[in-house]
């Protein structure tokens, strides 16, 4: 126990030194900062100590983050190239999966197809942090910059979902493109109905408050916090996407949508 709080401890104080560092040297990105030394303390044995579940892991860190990105998302440009968003987040990504799968099982044919298929799934979205601290050293065009913004929000389900029917093959030596095809269309529109009612409960909610009068700065601050997780959740027990209720939930609170 105390061995678990240590590295705990020794994880916060990482973060706020790779902070600083960003902060002294800005042309090193963040998330680069932050891989060095989580390398270093997994070199160190803090993998060996610090267990964390994949699901409470994608609820409490990617979920908020995702959140707090939807909120902050520039609506209208992703509504404006929602076709080209689209294409990149479903046919784009399984493609890259398709391609990256092939060519690493061609260069080590002992992995099996499905394991290299799973290593194109989790390597094909593109992560939303690392646009939005690209776009902040780079001028790119608006255009650019909303496509790329609007898939790196909605892309991570689609790459876990490719990344599930990946290690789903390689277990059980089973694949149907059909079913795929369906559960992926189900656990998107899905996770997207979750994410509008969790919004939608969270205005009612706030409604009623000022309604009454007991506008609260802690209530507030509670529902914001609440919000990712509980879409996450309920969308997960209804098996849908978790990520996608998210991404939505936080779009509908993004100003655009006020």
């Amino acid at each position: 126990m105390i061995h678990t709080v240590f590295y705990v401890i020794i994880f916060f104080a990482a973060l706020i030194v790779s902070n600083v560092i960003n902060k002294v040297f800005p042309k090193l990105p963040l998330p680069l900062i932050q891989v060095i030394f989580g390398l270093i303390l997994g070199t160190l044995g803090a993998g060996n100590v610090l267990r964390l579940n994949s699901e409470l892991f994608l609820a409490f860190i990617i979920g908020p983050l995702l959140f707090r990105e939807g909120e902050e998302a520039d609506v209208k440009g992703i509504l404006k190239h929602s076709g080209t968003v689209s294409l990149l987040v479903f046919p784009v990504v399984f493609i890259t999966t398709l391609i990256i799968g092939v060519i690493s099982h061609n260069f080590y044919t002992s992995i099996p197809l499905a394991a290299c298929f799973a290593l194109g799934a989790s390597l094909g979205p593109t992560d939303a942090v690392a646009v939005s601290s690209l776009s902040e050293r780079f001028d790119f065009p608006k255009r650019i910059t909303a496509i790329l913004k609007g898939e790196g929000l909605f892309n991570d389900a689609s790459g876990i979902i490719a990344f599930q029917f990946a290690i789903l093959a390689l277990t059980t030596g089973e694949f149907s493109l059909e079913k795929a095809v369906s559960s992926l269309l189900i656990s998107a529109v899905g996770g997207a109905l979750i994410g509008f009612v969790v919004s939608w409960l969270n205005r009612m909610i706030l409604t009623l408050m000022e309604d009454v009068a007991a506008q609260d700065v802690t209530g507030y601050l509670m529902l914001e916090m609440i919000m990712p997780l509980l879409a996450f959740f309920l969308a997960e027990e209804l098996h849908v996407s978790g990520i996608i209720a998210v991404v939505v939930a936080g779009v509908m609170q993004a100003s655009g949508f006020k």
